[in-house]
């Protein structure tokens, strides 16, 4: 059973006043419909949605641990595709 304490209860509004606005896959309508519209949209869609993440966790009160291991992710990321836009 989870029990609430009052930390937990007034970091909710907090975080609900942080909340991220949704990202949407946007294709590229140059591209011809295959495999690889498929994988740069997705892969937009990915990256964007880290980068929302990250700017979200930069903004959570206290926790400069989580904003600095969603950015090294995001570097580990960027080096492995590194066709990819950022």
């Amino acid at each position: 059973m989870f029990v609430w304490c009052d930390a937990d209860i007034k970091m909710l509004p907090a975080l609900l006043s942080i909340e991220p606005e949704k990202v949407y896959a946007l294709p590229d309508h140059s591209l011809t419909d295959d495999d690889f519209k498929l994988m740069a949209t997705l892969s937009d869609l990915a990256d964007r949605e880290l980068v929302a993440t990250i700017g979200w966790a930069k903004q959570v009160p206290g926790n400069r641990f989580l904003s600095k291991l969603l950015h090294c992710y995001y570097i580990r990321l960027t080096a492995f595709f590194p066709g990819q836009p950022g």
